[in-house]
């Protein structure tokens, strides 16, 4: 959803510049982007013609583990339909959040949860479980799920990873928002890795262009990946033209200097 109009538009735009492209799906009480079957055809005709594949991230704003049964179903059934909607895309990861707050669309400050005691993390451990085993089935097969680091330490997915045998979206710019140390996070679960989220944060702002932080610690970053083979996804998560455009021209310039 980088530029004005649909997925369709969205795609047609991104396949010549980007060798993946991720297809963020919402869902609210009076609006979802869903894909029609003929939508469907259009993005996969798009990644045969460019060579590109999908990544697809399932609608932030459904808690498939909440403490109510019913809003479990309902993001289930939600998810559920999305997934099996979008298979003929091939997708290389399904993106999951899985929230320990109710979900929200923009960071918050102060809300980035370390504290073991901020919740029953064994019980919404269990629920995460038996969410990602619910749509396993619709998924092609729970190496294609990458649980997503969101308003919380990757510490608190591991018992999920271990148990599922699904992977992890480490999104670093939730890292930086937590005041985590990024190297120590890639070096730590890099065998989980199948997904790496990257943007520019400033304050509490995030999805911004990677020109408003430092280059060295993106160089540490991105020199990680390589010197350890990484042959997962890097998803630019930007959301304006200009700033898609400085991310490239930053992606560029810091893998040339190595």
């Amino acid at each position: 959803m980088v530029f004005q109009g649909g997925l369709v538009e969205n795609a047609r735009r991104l396949a010549r510049r980007v060798d993946d492209i991720e297809v963020v799906l919402f869902h609210t009480a009076s609006l979802s982007n869903t894909p029609s079957a003929p939508e469907v055809d259009a993005l996969r005709r798009l990644a045969e013609e460019n060579a590109v594949s999908y990544t697809v991230h399932l609608p932030a704003s459904l808690n498939p583990v909440s403490r109510c049964m019913g809003e479990r179903r309902k993001a289930l059934l939600l998810c559920r339909e999305a997934c099996l909607r979008t298979m003929d895309l091939s997708p290389r990861q399904y993106i999951v959040h899985v929230p320990v707050s109710p979900p929200t669309l923009v960071a918050e400050p102060g809300c980035y949860l370390t504290s073991d005691d901020a919740l029953d993390w064994k019980e919404w451990g269990l629920r995460a479980m038996d969410f990602l085993w619910a749509i396993e089935d619709a998924v092609g097969g729970m190496d294609r799920i990458a649980v997503e680091n969101i308003n919380y330490s990757p510490r608190y997915l591991q018992a999920i990873i271990s148990a599922t045998g699904c992977g992890l979206c480490l999104d670093i710019g939730h890292l930086l928002l937590g005041g985590e140390d990024v190297a120590h996070h890639l070096e730590e679960y890099f065998r989980h890795i199948q997904v790496v989220h990257l943007h520019g944060v400033k304050g509490h702002r995030e999805h911004l262009s990677l020109a408003c932080m430092e280059g060295e610690p993106i160089r540490e970053w991105l020199g990680l990946l390589r010197e350890r083979g990484f042959s997962g996804v890097l998803t630019l998560e930007v959301f304006d033209p200009a700033d898609l455009e400085e991310c490239l021209t930053v992606l560029e310039n810091t893998l040339s200097d190595r």
